[in-house]
């Protein structure tokens, strides 16, 4: 690792583990002052590595940076939406409800997709919950303010007592999700996943017809929950 590189690591806080699914061992890049370290998986450095990449260069802090006062909040289809998400979200593209995005001119540069209302009971009260399914930004590109643009225009569009959401903790420590104003409720434990070591194929529930296969066992970091209590306010 070059010098240049370890000083902005330095400056950014950040750190990264390289998990390589055939070897015990893990690449190590943390900066005696890290704060916050980011798991990078081998089978995902393969087949997203675009994904993975710009998940980086944003991190660190060099990735292109709009600004949401230049986008226009613009609702989309299923098809747009899995679209999108194939192209620039790690985890499998989800289908929701309410489904939104950010252009410049046409181009689709953020998305964030909203769950069906549901209540829930909580505090002797019953919230309507909503729930943020999904949030990303097109690879290689920051939209400054883009998440709380779009949930502003979700609260303008739609009653709910609440939104919660997951932080995955192999990538984020939920800074994001506080700077909002979401609080965290929770942590769910790490999630065990399987990785066949032929193809690099991830599943997370072994089926009969996969007994044969080259699979290997792992676990992630586990999610923390956050919610943004619009009903009291915490």
């Amino acid at each position: 690792m070059s010098e240049q590189w370890g000083e902005l690591l330095k400056d950014r806080g950040v750190g990264f583990v390289f998990h390589e699914i055939n070897s015990d061992q893990e690449v190590v890049v943390v900066p005696p002052e890290n704060l916050h370290i980011v798991h990078i998986w081998e089978d995902l450095w393969i087949s997203k590595k675009e994904i993975v990449k710009s998940r980086i260069v944003s991190l660190l802090g060099v990735s292109k940076r709009v600004f949401a006062r230049t986008t226009k909040v613009v609702k989309l289809n299923k098809i747009e939406l899995i679209d999108f998400l194939t192209l620039n979200h790690l985890n499998e593209p989800a289908n929701t409800k309410h489904k939104y995005g950010l252009i410049i001119g046409e181009e689709l540069v953020a998305v964030a997709a909203f769950s069906a209302s549901c209540p829930i009971h909580r505090n002797n009260e019953v919230y309507l919950s909503h729930q943020l399914v999904r949030f990303c930004t097109k690879n290689g590109v920051t939209v400054v303010g883009g998440l709380s643009k779009l949930i502003a225009h979700f609260l303008k569009s739609h009653k709910t007592d609440d939104i919660m959401s997951y932080a995955d903790l192999d990538w984020s420590v939920g800074n994001g999700y506080a700077h909002l104003g979401f609080k965290e409720i929770g942590k769910l434990a790490p999630q065990t996943f399987y990785i066949d070591t032929k193809t690099m194929q991830r599943v997370y529930k072994i089926e009969t017809n996969q007994s044969n296969l080259n699979l290997l066992k792992f676990t992630n970091q586990g999610s923390a929950k956050y919610l943004l209590d619009l009903k009291n306010g915490g």
